[in-house]
C-alpha cells in the first residue's frame, strides 16, 4: 500500500515537472552598433540565439566576450546568432562602442540604454546575464553572472538538439512507415 502511494506521488510530480512549458522570450527591436534596427523575431528565424546583457564597466562581462566570439564563430554556420546587449547609457555608450570595435568581435552588439528589454527579460540590475533561446523563442538556458565556455557550449548544443531531435524523430517515423 505504501509502495503504491509512493509510486503515485512520483508519477504526479513527474507529470508536473515535464508538463511545465518553457518561458517564451519577449520580442524586441533595438539598434545595433551601426544604427540598424534588429528585431529578435527576425533573428530567431535563422536559428538559436544567445543573448547576453552586459555593460562597459563590467569586468566579468568583458572577460566573457572572447569566448562568446569563439562560440559564435564555431556555430554561426549552423544557424547560431548572438546578440550582446549593452545596458550602458550616456557617455558609457561611446566606451562600449570603442571597446567592441577595438576587439573586432563578430557577433552583433545592440543598445538598451533605457533597460526596457533588460527588464522585460526579468533582469534587475546585475550583469552579465545570458539567455539561450531555441528557434521557437523559448528560453532554454539562463546564467546570472559569468559562465564558462563549457557551460555555454553545452547550452547552445542543447538548443540545437531540440531542433535536431524533431528532425531525427521525423526521419525514424518515416523509416518505420516504409
Amino acid at each position: 500500500m505504501v509502495l503504491k502511494k509512493v509510486m503515485l506521488a512520483l508519477l504526479f510530480f513527474s507529470v508536473i515537472l515535464f508538463s511545465e512549458e518553457l518561458k517564451k522570450a519577449p520580442d524586441f527591436k533595438l539598434k545595433d552598433i551601426n544604427g540598424k534596427s534588429v528585431k529578435l523575431e527576425e533573428v530567431l528565424a535563422k536559428g538559436p540565439v544567445l543573448i547576453d546583457f552586459w555593460a562597459s564597466w563590467c569586468v566579468p562581462c568583458k572577460e566573457e566576450m572572447p569566448l562568446f566570439n569563439d562560440l559564435y564563430n564555431k556555430y554561426k554556420d549552423k544557424g547560431l546568432s548572438m546578440l550582446l546587449i549593452t545596458i550602458d547609457k550616456g557617455s558609457a555608450i561611446q566606451k562600449a562602442k570603442s571597446f567592441v570595435k577595438s576587439k573586432g568581435f563578430d557577433f552583433q552588439v545592440l543598445f538598451d540604454s533605457d533597460k526596457k528589454v533588460f527588464k522585460s527579460f526579468g533582469c534587475s540590475s546585475k550583469v552579465p546575464v545570458t539567455f539561450i533561446l531555441n528557434t521557437k523563442g523559448e528560453i532554454v538556458f539562463k546564467q546570472d553572472g559569468k559562465g564558462t565556455e563549457k557551460m555555454f557550449e553545452e547550452a547552445i548544443l542543447s538548443a540545437f538538439d531540440s531542433e535536431v531531435k524533431v528532425e531525427i524523430n521525423d526521419e525514424k517515423s518515416e523509416e518505420k512507415s516504409k
